[in-house]
């Protein structure tokens, strides 16, 4: 009897300090999006964002940069309602400039000395210090970033604890003085053969305004000699593009039948941001795999030509039975002619023809 009610005790013992015990709390930041107006370049400035939570024990907050996601900015209401005109947003990275707090420790009952301001409607527990230093070449506009938090209570002995957290994500807009602009251009396009039913058609794009913003590349169309579309291919892709860069990119033109060689037109439509960038250029296909090919401007004037794009070849079989024939007509024609001059004369008429065949390769 002593052992059955000391088993049982037991059993209810372990059961208690080795079961799992769930709990809940929640920390919460405001504004979820604060505005920290307009920072100079090469200015250095500290705001605050506020925390609050309802958990009655200690708990260790960490924190770090997170990249924003910038579309939620480019939306027009959430614009009018923070203040800034979401056209002016770059999508300048500006983890570099930050340095936030980390493990910050409060619970419910902590307090803050900072004031915070009416419209929050928060008694907050604690303050998140976020420094933003700005660089002197960081471009004008609005910038975004976004703040990860993470926390965890003390850890208990005894029973563990399954503790359900509900966390905020704040983010953070600020404004770098300069005249905002949005453009860009394609500079060049270019045409490479990969094989007797595919081209490569390379075009580069230029950021020619001051924010870094998406291009998006909508469509692209390869006309004929009669002007008619034999190739068409929409939502190309999009690419980050930050002040002046410029890039290259590329577009597989694949058709069932052999494509010829010859001159095609191409017309590539990109959009950024509502501005529509047009270009219109021509490409020659040559039999050659050539890593460049030839690229032309707008017209009929090539601005560029890769010499490994000719077609010219060293024809050894005619090269040899000329060399033989030219041999064989010294040799009758000589009354007297050895076997030796037969042989001199068909290295010399190889060697001269050989030489004339590489004259025409330079000179076409």
């Amino acid at each position: 009897m002593f052992k059955s009610k000391f088993f049982i005790y037991f059993a209810i013992t372990a059961m208690y300090l080795f079961s799992f015990d769930a709990s809940g709390y929640s920390v919460g930041a405001t504004p979820l999006i604060s505005n920290f107006g307009t920072i100079s370049k090469g200015e250095i400035i500290t705001n605050y964002i506020f925390v609050a939570t309802d958990s009655e024990e200690k708990i260790v907050l960490s924190t770090s940069y997170i990249q924003p996601h910038h579309n939620i900015f480019m939306e027009s209401g959430t614009g009018e309602k923070f203040k800034y005109d979401p056209m002016e947003l770059s999508f300048e990275d500006v983890s570099s400039w930050v340095e936030i707090k980390d493990n910050i420790k409060f619970s419910s009952s902590s307090s803050v000395s900072i004031p915070v301001p009416k419209e929050y409607n928060l008694d907050p527990n604690a303050v998140i210090p976020v420094k933003i230093s700005v660089p002197l070449d960081a471009e004008p506009g609005i910038h975004v970033l976004s703040i990860s938090m993470s926390s965890n209570l003390p850890k208990k002995i005894g029973r563990p604890t399954v503790n359900l957290v509900a966390l905020t994500r704040p983010s953070i807009i600020f404004r770098v003085p300069g005249k905002v602009s949005i453009d860009g251009e394609i500079s060049q396009i270019e045409g490479r053969r990969t094989n007797k039913n595919s081209v490569y058609v390379d075009y580069h794009v230029k950021n020619t305004g001051t924010i870094t913003v998406p291009f998006e590349a909508k469509a692209i169309k390869i006309y004929d000699e009669y002007d008619d579309i034999i190739f068409e291919k929409e939502n190309l892709g999009t690419m980050l593009l930050g002040d002046s860069d410029l890039r290259k990119s590329t577009v597989l033109w694949r058709d069932r039948e052999e494509i010829k060689d010859g001159k095609y037109k191409v017309k590539i439509a990109l959009d950024v941001r509502g501005k529509k960038i047009y270009k219109t250029g021509f490409i020659i296909v040559t039999s050659d795999i050539s890593p460049a090919g030839i690229a032309t401007e707008d017209g009929d004037n090539i601005i560029s030509k890769d010499v490994s794009a000719k077609t010219c070849s060293t024809y050894w079989f005619w090269i040899i039975f000329a060399s033989a024939l030219i041999a064989l007509i010294y040799y009758n024609k000589q009354e007297y002619a050895q076997k030796e001059d037969l042989l001199k004369a068909f290295v010399a008429s190889f060697i001269i023809i050989l030489l004339l065949n590489y004259l025409y390769c330079l000179l076409i």
